[in-house]
């Protein structure tokens, strides 16, 4: 089930969900998908199978070098990924699709993260009265990794990339990070829920 990067590419266009890309433009989102898996994990406290597993190269149907660390944080193989050999590599990546595959809570996490209104995207990260200043900081760039997630999506979709990220929180930021939010683009809004 998984897609070697040239029938990824053939899948989208034959569907008519975007046009053909080198196969370099996959590892960013697929990237920003893994970091966002393994945040919404730690908040879930349960691991989260790595989506970005699926992207498989032609020449050994197994994801490139740059998922290893993230099969290395869900898989917790007794050695690093990067020092296998490609049979002990695969062993682990079919156990991983085989979890990806039979995960039950994959439109659940979409909902956690992402409310759709037509073709309009809107994803929510959402911090608590105990965050200090370093979660916050961290909220800022998930913000970030999710707008590109989105706006990468609606444009394979063929739909304007105008979908936002918007970090919510229960106390005011201090100044440097709303000053980096601003720089960043990224709405802040408060929300008193905890008193």
């Amino acid at each position: 089930m998984s897609r070697s990067d040239g029938k990824l590419d053939s899948e989208v266009v034959n569907r008519g969900l975007g046009h053909h890309v080198m196969v370099v433009q996959y590892g960013y989102p697929a990237g920003a998908v893994g970091s966002a898996l393994i945040e919404t994990g730690e908040e879930w406290g349960e691991a989260i199978p790595p989506l970005n597993a699926l992207v498989v190269n032609k020449k050994y149907n197994l994801p490139g070098d740059g998922v290893n660390w993230f099969l290395d944080e869900y898989y917790e193989p007794e050695k690093h990924t990067d020092e296998m050999t490609i049979e002990e590599k695969r062993a682990i990546v079919e156990e991983i699709h085989e979890d990806i595959f039979s995960y039950e809570y994959w439109d659940e996490l979409l909902e956690e993260i992402v409310f759709k209104n037509n073709y309009k995207y809107t994803a929510v990260e959402v911090k608590s009265i105990k965050s200090n200043d370093n979660d916050l900081n961290r909220g800022i760039f998930q913000c970030i990794k999710y707008q590109a997630l989105l706006r990468a999506e609606q444009k394979a979709l063929l739909i304007p990339p105008t979908a936002r990220a918007i970090l919510v929180t229960e106390k005011r930021l201090p100044t440097s990070l709303r000053n980096l939010a601003d720089i960043l683009g990224i709405k802040v809004m408060v929300c008193k829920i905890n008193t």
